[in-house]
């Protein structure tokens, strides 16, 4: 009997090892939680309304005690809003959310969903690139610890640059006017330092060599009127007579001259006239 139940044993453990079935392969078993990660829109730009959806399964042959689902995003959001059908979720950051689970209960269980919504933030990530990240963890030791995860992303096209519009004064934008009416200042410096060094008379004199001559004072005018008037009639109408010496009035010259002849002309008798 002894050595029937040893070659019952030996018999066992061969086709275990024909199998590649560990002969403790049920003591090993246990948890196996997962997460699957939607975000809807895909694609979505900043300042879209968008929706994640993490679906957190056990897929062990034991329940997961101290389950909690961990969201990250780079591009954070507003108005955030967390919930879940199992456990609490509370929002830590713009661009982070946490759900305390308890434990999850393989199938047939049904699996824990948690549902996340906000609005995208308007300022674009560095790099454009959007990345969504879901891991759900438990304290109870898994079967299989590396599909905890789930991660999904995409870029953002960067925004298109809006033309420069020409200002309708001749197309020229303020800092091109800037810069004309500078290079225009440096040319007529040059101009000025060239005719110095020339020996040419400045432009400033030759300005004042072209100005019009005083014109005549017109009768009536205001500037007629501002001139001062003779004091006596006779000053106006005969200019003075010129100052004479007396030795000039006694030279022979001076009483040869017809003004002095006529000066010196005897007067005529009473009754007669002269001719």
């Amino acid at each position: 009997m002894t050595s029937g139940r040893h070659l019952t044993a030996a018999a066992l453990l061969g086709v275990l090892a024909l199998t590649g079935l560990p002969a403790a392969a049920h003591a090993a078993d246990g948890p196996n939680v997962t997460a699957d990660l939607t975000s809807t829109p895909f694609n979505a730009s900043p300042g879209d309304k968008v929706t994640h959806q993490v679906v957190v399964r056990n897929t062990g042959s034991a329940g997961a005690a101290d389950s909690t689902m961990r969201f990250t995003t780079t591009l954070p959001m507003t108005g955030v809003e967390a919930k879940s059908t199992q456990g609490t979720c509370r929002t830590v950051r713009p661009d982070q959310v946490e759900c305390t689970l308890g434990s999850v209960q393989q199938a047939p269980a049904e699996p824990t969903v948690i549902t996340i919504s906000g609005t995208l933030d308007t300022k674009r990530p560095p790099g454009g690139l959007v990345r969504n990240t879901a891991t759900v963890t438990t304290s109870t030791q898994e079967t299989v610890p590396d599909d905890n995860t789930s991660i999904n992303g995409y870029l953002i096209a960067a925004p298109p640059q809006a033309p420069v519009k020409a200002e309708a004064s001749g197309g020229f934008s303020a800092l091109g006017k800037v810069a004309l009416f500078a290079a225009a200042l440096l040319v007529l410096a040059g101009l000025f330092v060239l005719w110095n060094r020339s020996g040419r008379p400045s432009p400033a004199i030759l300005l004042s060599r072209l100005r019009p001559a005083t014109a005549p004072v017109q009768p009536g005018s205001r500037a007629a009127r501002r001139q001062p008037e003779p004091r006596h009639p006779q000053e106006a109408q005969s200019p003075p007579a010129p100052a004479t010496s007396p030795d000039s009035a006694s030279s022979p010259d001076s009483m040869s001259s017809p003004d002095a002849r006529q000066l010196i002309r005897p007067a005529a008798p009473a009754g007669k006239h002269r001719a």
